[in-house]
């Protein structure tokens, strides 16, 4: 009887903790080139436009994170709108974008734009 009690315990204590784990849901982000935005930038600059949200509902995430790191040194916060739409400057080179929002998983990707 002791041994099916702590065997139960057990398993119920592991059921939780994959419920836990499965909680995060998923960011999903789109982003496409500007070029009506693009052409009002001099150098090697272009503007993006994105929009971050949920992977299951697609609905928009409220109190996003968006940062882009344009190699060292250089790094952009970028704030998004209630409707989960964003815009941000992507350099000619090694572009770094990480989207964080509480709970849910992290995006990390990296753009690397060439002529």
């Amino acid at each position: 009887m002791l041994r099916s009690t702590i065997f139960m315990r057990w398993m119920l204590a592991i059921m939780l903790l994959i419920s836990i784990s499965g909680c995060t849901s998923t960011l999903e982000v789109t982003m496409e080139y500007s070029p009506e935005l693009s052409a009002q930038l001099k150098g090697n600059r272009f503007i993006y436009q994105g929009r971050v949200v949920d992977g299951w509902s697609n609905d928009p995430i409220p109190n996003v994170q968006v940062s882009v790191s344009h190699g060292i040194g250089s790094h952009d916060k970028i704030f998004i709108d209630a409707h989960g739409n964003f815009t941000t400057t992507m350099r000619l080179s090694y572009n770094e974008i990480k989207i964080t929002a509480d709970g849910y998983k992290p995006y990390e990707g990296i753009w690397n734009l060439c002529r």
